[in-house]
């Protein structure tokens, strides 16, 4: 089973954090990918209590017609793939028009639309 590995960008701002002061949109950026990766972590643990056979595949790229697509943890389970999108967030949300936006009106991306691409490419690259 694959263990969970940084993303070469979060790596990279590991080493620039230590070197030189951050700007504020790189600082926001960082804290953003180190609670990504901190929540991941987090659902890594919770999920290596299933008793179940299964497998679990992490931080999972594929390609199709051109496109690439991740998926931060698939399950394959009785003959089932579980796709798990995994998001760190802190505070409140709400939708709005289909929008996701945090309680300061901030709209931001929405999980459940990259959910949707997941799925919509998956279910491509399995037919074919």
């Amino acid at each position: 089973m694959k263990t969970r590995n940084k993303t070469k960008e979060l790596i990279i701002y590991d080493y620039l954090v230590n070197r030189k002061p951050l700007s504020s949109e790189e600082t926001t950026k960082y804290e953003s990918l180190t609670k990504g990766y901190t929540g991941e972590i987090a659902f890594d643990k919770q999920i290596e209590q299933l008793k179940q056979n299964h497998l679990i595949l992490r931080d999972l790229w594929l390609f199709h017609n051109k496109k690439a697509f991740q998926m931060d943890t698939a399950i394959i389970m009785d003959h089932i793939f579980h796709v798990y999108e995994v998001k760190n967030y802190v505070g409140e949300y709400y939708y709005e028009n289909d929008k996701l936006y945090t309680l300061s009106g901030k709209q931001i991306d929405d999980p459940l639309l990259q959910l949707k691409r997941t799925e919509s490419l998956l279910l491509n690259y399995f037919a074919n």
